[in-house]
């Protein structure tokens, strides 16, 4: 797809503004005597990367393979497997999803074992693997709260614990794919921004706690990126007795507050839909931010690539809550007419 010249412009200003924020936080780890990451040599380093099948997981195979290392991908099904192979001759596949213990158990047995016959150190390791639940936070279902809770936040948890011992021995890193619902928290992605609200606030507490190990511990919250997270759901007319994640059902239908429902959900699917249909920029926008974060001698401890999630943390800083909480309300408002 042929990038439009203005969005071509925001993309390069939101670029600039990562490298800017790149210097001033070296300039700050040198002030402050942080002691710099270990610098991989790129020939004799794996990386290995959850949630490989599509989508931001399998462009990181791409970009880390482009760039000189051995990518150890995981994905749940031997055909995704077979295509992520035809990427490059440095791509290892591994078979495992992050919701079943016994399979990550397995995954780090399959890791150790290319590890050790290639002569390789595991220099990091990104949780990439989620999933999106969209829909009326009130009505979703608990089944798939808990669903989506232990794929976004337990899975990476559990990668963390098992592959822990692995990158304490090399000084290695750990990347979390966050996002930017976990501290700009949105309508209609509730259990969503949960998930990552969690996983953002676990790795600010590692960010401390694996210091003294060696570790660094990085979130990359990519904010509006065309990935196949973003599915066909908001472009379909939302019913709620036929979304699995809903909990009314047809019985409800007639009534009024299922026609409600049904109203303030497809005004939010109309709003977010059209913004991301037109202003998602490419996932190569992410590039700086996964590299660096891989790479960098003082990687950031957040990174926020597209200029919306800069937007963002920016409302943030100027207004409180409680006046955030207010605004947006109003601009539910003027969704549902």
């Amino acid at each position: 797809m042929r990038e439009s010249k203005l969005m071509l412009f925001v993309i390069y200003v939101s670029l600039l503004l990562d490298y800017i924020e790149i210097l001033i936080h070296q300039i700050l780890a040198l002030v402050f005597f942080i002691q710099p990451a270990i610098t991989p040599q790129k020939n004799k380093s794996a990386i290995l990367v959850t949630g490989t099948s599509s989508g931001i997981g399998r462009y990181l195979v791409e970009l880390y393979t482009s760039r000189g290392y051995i990518v150890i991908a995981t994905v749940r099904r031997s055909e995704d497997a077979e295509e992520l192979t035809s990427i490059s001759g440095r791509v290892r596949t591994i078979l495992a999803d992050v919701t079943d213990l016994k399979q990550c158990q397995e995954a780090l047995k399959s890791v150790q074992d290319i590890l050790e016959r290639e002569d390789l150190i595991l220099h990091a390791l990104v949780n990439n693997a989620g999933i999106q639940i969209n829909g009326l936070s009130a009505v979703t279902t608990e089944e798939s709260l808990r669903k989506i809770m232990e794929v976004n936040f337990f899975g990476p948890m559990r990668m963390i614990r098992l592959f822990f011992p692995l990158l304490c021995k090399t000084g290695g890193r750990i990347i979390n794919t966050g996002s930017t619902t976990s501290f700009f928290p949105a309508g209609i992605v509730g259990a969503y921004g949960a998930t990552k609200g969690a996983l953002r606030n676990m790795t600010q507490s590692l960010q401390v706690e694996c210091y003294p190990f060696g570790l660094r511990v990085c979130e990359v919250d990519p904010g509006l990126i065309r990935s196949n997270i973003r599915s066909d759901w908001w472009s379909t007319q939302f019913k709620p007795a036929d979304d699995v994640n809903c909990t009314m059902t047809s019985a409800d239908a007639g009534s009024e507050l299922y026609q409600r429902v049904e109203d303030v959900t497809r005004a939010f699917q109309k709003a977010v839909g059209e913004a991301m249909e037109k202003s998602a920029p490419p996932p190569w926008l992410l590039n700086a931010a996964y590299a660096h974060a891989v790479e960098g001698r003082y990687p950031l401890p957040f990174y926020h690539p597209s200029l919306d999630c800069k937007l963002m943390k920016l409302f943030n800083f100027i207004f409180t809550d409680n006046l955030k909480s207010l605004l947006m309300q109003k601009w539910a408002t003027s969704l549902v007419k």
